[in-house]
């Protein structure tokens, strides 16, 4: 069951410290104890700090965390697919917070991917919990700039170009259907073009992030940062035109 308050996905985001350099690898930790049935979340990006998912008529169960290193790479999906720097943002490693995986001492990590597709959707009203495709694979990223401030990546592979043009169209769709202001999350497009979207989200507390959305063939990558001044149009029109490879 799902643990009341933020998701895990959100409290991973919240205050984690850099511990080695993007690429780095590090002696493997120790087999975790096996979470208790409230701990059995998965880690997925993007879903920044006061976003609760949407209610459904039947809650998917996160898979339980497994007791190994989580793998670095998701099928076909390796880190040479993700990009090493996004608006100012570097691959680093980080911990997990609460134990939402077990981390392999890269910035890479595979996550369950029909969780990881469906945890991703922003929470606002087209959101409907579900009826988008699934993807087969998963591979999600940390970033840190030099601040210390946390980034996420989240790259989706699927069955067929057409699924992933399906399940980007959709992610739009929800985020148009975001409040502009005094929401949560409140959205705003600032730079859109062929195959990508750019954007600025905001949170209580004045917490504000930059993502960019692009679909590349049979890939989805989302990107969010928590740059509080908010990425700039030149900055995500770039990532968003790398990302989609158009």
């Amino acid at each position: 069951m799902r643990v009341p308050g933020l998701p895990l996905a959100s409290r991973l985001l919240l205050g984690l410290a850099v511990t080695t350099a993007a690429g780095c690898t590090a002696s493997p930790p120790p087999a975790a104890v096996e979470p208790s049935p409230s701990e059995r979340e998965v880690s997925v990006a993007p879903l920044p700090p006061g976003e609760t998912l949407p209610p459904e008529s039947s809650p998917r169960e996160a898979p339980p965390r497994e007791a190994t290193p989580a793998a670095v790479s998701a099928g076909p999906l390796t880190s040479e697919d993700l990009p090493q720097q996004v608006l100012g943002f570097s691959a680093q490693f980080r911990e997990p917070a609460e134990s939402e995986y077990n981390p392999n001492g890269t910035w890479t990590h595979e996550v369950e991917s029909t969780q990881a597709g469906y945890e991703a959707v922003p929470t606002c009203e087209a959101n409907t919990g579900g009826g988008w495709p699934d993807p087969e694979f998963a591979l999600a990223a940390t970033y840190v700039d030099d601040r210390g401030r946390p980034g996420n990546g989240l790259l989706l592979q699927f069955a067929g170009e057409q699924e992933a043009e399906d399940y980007y169209k959709t992610y739009l769709d929800v985020l148009e259907s975001c409040p502009s202001s005094d929401g949560m999350p409140s959205a705003e497009e600032v730079a859109t073009g062929d195959g990508w979207y750019g954007g600025h989200r905001d949170y209580a507390g004045g917490d504000r992030w930059s993502e960019v959305v692009a679909v590349n063939g049979d890939r989805v990558m989302l990107v969010i940062v928590n740059d509080d001044e908010g990425s700039d149009a030149e900055a995500l029109s770039g990532l968003g035109t790398e990302l989609s490879g158009r």
